[in-house]
């Protein structure tokens, strides 16, 4: 995103090719329903998709598309947009973890996952123009988020590990708890 995001500003031939050779990586690495793993590794975090990474994609395509307009860019656009909303969508929130074939095994309410979530899906509609059905879920997550004061339990920042140890921590050293 950031590398198209300053050709627009700033054009030059070697920050084109590492556009076109990372386009060409991430079309390269998807199944044959345009799906991405949070990691290429099985190792780490096997058959996994997390939300917020897998609709960030979206914005990467189109402002790729709108330096380098290869087709398949926005088809994968639509491919990854499509797939959030039938597989995360629950009618209230973003279910931040799946797997391959859609499967929850995460459905947690996290604040992050749906800021960035529907951040993508407003780059996608800047692109595409408005989708009223798209438009409506972006409405209803905004205003959820707004009520709330976009605050919430993350579990990219606190792990019930991270909560124990650093609590035990300022326990010990006698500090105020931050927790």
């Amino acid at each position: 995103k950031y590398h198209c995001v300053i050709q627009k500003i700033i054009p030059t031939n070697k920050n084109l090719k590492i556009i076109k050779h990372l386009s060409d990586y991430l079309l390269s690495i998807r199944n044959t329903h345009g799906i991405y793993e949070y990691c290429n590794s099985h190792s780490f975090k096997p058959n996994n998709i997390h939300i917020w990474s897998f609709s960030s994609a979206i914005q990467g395509f189109v402002d790729a598309y709108s330096i380098i307009k290869d087709e398949k860019l926005l088809e994968s656009a639509v491919t990854i947009k499509k797939w959030i909303i039938k597989n995360s969508w629950n009618g209230k929130y973003f279910i931040p973890v799946l797997d391959l074939n859609g499967n929850v095994l995460d459905n947690n309410y996290y604040p992050r996952t749906n800021a960035w979530t529907i951040h993508s899906m407003t780059q996608y509609m800047q692109y595409y123009g408005i989708e009223e059905d798209l438009l409506q879920i972006v409405e209803k997550v905004y205003s959820d988020l707004s009520n709330n004061s976009f605050i919430g339990k993350e579990k990219h920042v606190w792990t019930k590990r991270l909560v124990y140890a650093t609590r035990s921590y300022h326990w010990l050293k006698g500090k105020p708890q931050i927790i």
